[in-house]
């Protein structure tokens, strides 16, 4: 379930970015894509390599490199 391919979000990727439009814990977006704990977990580490995400006491959360490719996409 990779998130980034290239410099492109995979579907995935971008299901991910819309989850953390608000901090959330991985359970909660786990939650919301309906994946396994261990494939979000993987996820989003992912998108923190990549600076798009970042986690602070538990919350996941888009960066503003990570909004910017969420609104990159819409556009």
């Amino acid at each position: 379930m990779p998130c980034i391919d290239g410099d492109a979000l995979t579907p995935t990727g971008r299901q991910l970015l819309e989850a953390l439009a608000e901090p959330r814990t991985d359970e909660e977006v786990k939650d919301i894509i309906g994946q396994r704990l261990f494939r979000v977990r993987i996820s989003l580490r992912e998108l923190m390599y990549a600076g798009l995400a970042t986690v602070e006491r538990g919350r996941y959360s888009l960066t503003d490199a990570g909004r910017a490719k969420l609104e990159e996409g819409r556009g």
